[in-house]
């Protein structure tokens, strides 16, 4: 099976150069070139049927592009998080939020990683504090990506409380990590 590239919407109507109101149905066409396919878009006034030159046309609408909600955490707050957590290296659920946690803070560049150290229990990466050079051990715990994007997701709501996310999830209020853990 052969597989093509075929654009996404460009927003705006081919014919009148105006933007494709949202949830509002349009008509694609798409053209063979010499660079290969080609999508052109055409609002319900502009569209006077399939061109007879198009390979082939669809009706789409444009649905409406929700905001994404970015969680603005200072990273003072983070690193405190990412510490606090480290103090509770037996709990599970702890262990997988600072695993995340320390990717987050890796490609913030408020981390560094220094090696990995291998020993009976497992994997564990040394991570160097920037801000005062300190060293870490974070336990990686093999986590898949499903799992991952679970803890990044509760991680999120957890710093985006309006309570102090700090006390309620390290001292050990578990309402906040037991979505994590199902």
């Amino acid at each position: 099976m052969t597989d093509f590239e075929i654009g996404r919407s460009g927003g705006k109507c081919h014919g009148c150069q105006q933007a494709l109101p949202e949830e509002s149905d349009f008509h694609s066409a798409i053209f063979e070139s010499a660079a290969g396919f080609e999508r052109r878009d055409f609002c319900g006034a502009c569209w006077q049927g399939p061109p007879a030159d198009s390979f082939c046309q669809f009706r789409t609408r444009l649905h409406t592009r929700q905001a994404r909600q970015r969680v603005l955490v200072d990273d003072n707050v983070l690193l405190d998080f990412f510490q606090r957590l480290g103090e509770h290296g037996d709990d599970p659920v702890k262990r997988d939020f600072r695993f995340v946690l320390s990717l987050i803070l890796l490609r913030k560049r408020l981390l560094k990683f220094d090696r990995t150290i291998r020993d009976s229990r497992g994997d564990a990466w040394q991570v160097r504090l920037v801000r005062d050079g300190s060293l870490h051990q974070v336990i990686d715990p093999q986590l898949d990506e499903a799992r991952i994007q679970l803890l990044s997701s509760e991680l999120g709501v957890i710093l985006a409380s309006h309570d102090s996310p700090l006390d309620a999830t390290v001292a050990g209020d578990s309402s906040a990590t037991e979505s994590a853990h199902a």
